[in-house]
This record gives C-alpha cells, structure tokens and sequence, in this order.
C-alpha cells in the first residue's frame, strides 16, 4: 500500500496541535508553511556543505556521507534518551512508557511556549525518524 511520505508526520502533527496541546487550529497552515520554507533552506544549506566538503575541501565525494554519520548518531541519541516523555505524564503508573534510555522526566506544567517549543522538537524528533526509515514513499 502506498501511502505519501509526508502523510504521517502531518496527521501525528494535527493529533497532537489540537488534541493533545489544544493550541488554535489556525496556527496549523502557519507552522506547516514555516516547516516547507526550513525544509528547502536546510536542502540547500546541506547541499552546500557536501559540495564544500567533496569539491572545494578536496575530501573526495565520500565525504558528505562521513559527515552524515555523526548527525546520525546524535539525532539517535536524541531519540533514544527523549522519546516517550509526553506520554508518560498522562497514564497510570503502570502503563507509562519509559524515555528508551534514562529517566522520565517529572511531571512539570509548562505555558504554551514551552509546550509549543517541547511539540515542535517532537515533530522534529518524528521527521528525523521518518526521514531515516522511509526513502521510496513506501511504507
């Protein structure tokens, strides 16, 4: 089944806007327009660093890739010590998922700032997974 790539970051992101944050449905086309235009700079802002590094640096054309291997890692570390925290706030004690490694953060209530900023690292956390995991649009 063939299923558009961006399909699923979009409806975990609207989820999680109006649902679970209850933020205004009107800043939705605002922050997905805002993504697109950060999504083509970083194309190009990546685009450019590999074509220092492999033309101007002299380093060969592996050496984008050398360098994507650390951006991996931390971006798995991220995820790895991060995932899990929203929702271990809201269940019972026995059912609360656990951050993959290290402890769950305490239960703290934030102003929508701090939620919108700690929902935007989570979109972003989503894309990086979705990014790695899903190349051809098939899922």
């Amino acid at each position: 089944m063939w299923v558009p790539a961006g399909y699923h970051f979009e409806a975990w992101y609207v989820h999680r806007h109006a649902e679970v944050h209850d933020f205004p449905r009107e800043w939705i086309p605002s922050t997905f327009a805002k993504a697109a235009t950060w999504n083509h700079a970083l194309a190009v802002g990546a685009g450019l660093v590999a074509n220092l590094l492999a033309e101007w640096l002299h380093l060969g054309p592996v050496a984008p890739f050398v360098l994507a291997v650390p951006c991996l890692v931390a971006c798995g570390w991220v995820v790895l010590t991060d995932w899990g925290e929203e929702e271990s706030k809201g269940a019972p004690e026995g059912d609360k998922p656990r951050p993959l490694l290290g402890p769950a953060a305490p239960p703290v209530q934030a102003s929508a700032g701090a939620r919108f900023w700690r929902s935007f690292q989570e979109g972003l956390r989503c894309l990086l997974v979705q990014g790695l995991g899903v190349h051809d649009g098939f899922v």
